[in-house]
């Protein structure tokens, strides 16, 4: 990610909740581009994201690498009390 999404990411003056679905709406785009999945925010409480994968990532026997791996560790990486994430429609 390009220094000016690391700030935008990192700006306490947004909450927290409004700037991890800014991250995942980036996370959705790269998906959506690489192989046609898509990723939303569904709700996040207590260190615990709840999220929904669609498109591609519906069926995909791939998609709980994707959200180890990609989702989860990117989201981590930015938000380190994000302690879960929780996917619906794997």
């Amino acid at each position: 990610m390009n220094d000016d999404i690391k700030k935008l990411l990192a700006d306490t003056s947004v909450a927290e909740e409004q700037r991890i679905r800014m991250l995942i709406g980036l996370i959705s785009a790269q998906l959506s581009a690489s192989d046609g999945g898509s990723v939303e925010f569904v709700s996040y409480e207590n260190g615990t994201l709840e999220i929904k994968m669609g498109g591609a990532c519906g069926g995909c026997p791939f998609a709980t690498q994707t959200l180890n791996n990609v989702i989860q560790a990117t989201i981590q990486e930015y938000f380190p009390n994000v302690k879960a994430v929780k996917a619906h429609a794997i």
